[in-house]
């Protein structure tokens, strides 16, 4: 019993996503501009074999998983008001799909958010915890690029989970 104490409360406090492992990775990113970051984007990525914008801007916890999603030629609409609030709006076949507004907030020329999906502590029996860690910017040409990393974690008498990053690169579109 001792031994899962430890184990919790280690998960407890180490449990998260890491920025800066996130934000190093090697897809480099302009002086953040509200101007030049706000506009539509594609949906599908240039730069990974499974990058779908809309996935990745509306992460799931394991409960919710019966979201519509958009054809992969979607459009994605990022609109930053300057402040805190990203409105993404997502529009399919010419119709808006879903409207979504996402807080964060400027760091180091991303707009960073971090999303705690799920979390569900019952001490010594049962513990889940899920979080993104997603940060948006543009190259020098414009195209956005998104860095995320997740953290998984389930307790059931086991510990399990994973934890990974990736990075995409989305088209500008005029």
């Amino acid at each position: 019993m001792k031994k899962y104490l430890i184990i919790l409360v280690c998960v407890l406090l180490c449990g998260c996503v890491s920025t800066k492992k996130v934000r190093n990775q090697s897809l480099e990113v302009a002086k953040f501009d509200v101007e030049k970051f706000n506009g539509n984007y594609a949906n599908k990525a240039d730069t990974a074999n499974f990058g779908i914008l809309f996935s990745k801007l509306h992460p799931e916890n394991i409960f919710h998983k019966n979201k519509k999603y958009p054809e992969s030629n979607a459009i994605i609409n990022l609109k930053f008001d300057g402040k805190k609030t990203l409105t993404v709006t997502t529009i399919d076949n010419n119709s808006v799909l879903s409207e979504k507004k996402l807080k964060g907030k400027i760091k180091n020329n991303y707009f960073s958010m971090r999303k705690k999906l799920l979390f569900i502590p019952v001490p010594f029996i049962f513990y889940i915890h899920q979080e993104n860690k997603i940060l948006l910017g543009n190259d020098k040409n414009g195209n956005l690029i998104l860095k995320d990393g997740f953290y998984n974690t389930i307790f059931i008498l086991m510990i399990g989970g994973n934890d990974g990053i990736s990075q995409s690169q989305y088209k500008k579109l005029k």
